[in-house]
């Protein structure tokens, strides 16, 4: 008897298959390790990038444990000729586990912000604010707190349409989870 797949389960495997169908898809923030640069909420283009392209600063979207995760790779290393990413929220003091080019998905290529298209760019002063949450837990819950604050109400909120078509059209649900 098979298991019931869930919701959040069903979504990934959608961007996924948008993303090698297409080379480019989108999908909703959750998590808070990318603060200040990455909202929960936040709309995430990313599109396919071989390890090799990812350079430091930019923003690597990776498949672990049955979760995506978008983090800034810190830099690239050769190791017995496979190239490997080291990357980390820009909230989180610690590094992750280097990523392999089995586990990359792709680059992200712009945020979506309360319609407004922004740059994953590290600023100086996003890395200020980077550090001061990374120290401060309860900078953190602050600044969490008011943007759920300035978010619209899901009543104003205008629908992202599931569409699956040419990168310049491809979207995804915007409730498509993923940690940042």
């Amino acid at each position: 008897m098979s298991r019931p797949i869930e919701c959040d389960e069903l979504k990934r495997e959608l961007f996924l298959e948008v993303l090698r169908s297409f080379g480019t898809s989108r999908f909703a923030a959750t998590g808070s390790s990318m603060l200040p640069t990455v909202w929960p909420g936040d709309i995430l283009e990313v599109c396919q990038e071989p390890a090799l392209g990812l350079l430091p600063g930019q923003v690597a979207v990776f498949r672990r444990d049955d979760r995506l995760f978008a983090h800034r790779v810190v830099k690239q290393l050769r190791q017995g000729g496979k190239i490997l990413l080291i990357t980390r929220g820009d909230r989180l003091g610690m590094v992750d586990q280097p990523v392999c080019s089995d586990e990359l998905l792709g680059r992200v290529t712009a945020i979506e912000r309360r319609g407004r298209r922004l740059s994953p760019r590290a600023t100086p002063f996003t890395q200020l604010v980077s550090w001061t949450l990374r120290h401060s837990e309860i900078a953190t819950g602050l600044l969490l707190h008011i943007n759920e604050w300035l978010r619209p109400t899901s009543a104003q909120r205008q629908p992202l349409p599931l569409c699956v078509g040419p990168p310049s059209i491809t979207n995804l649900d915007p409730s498509q989870g993923v940690s940042a």
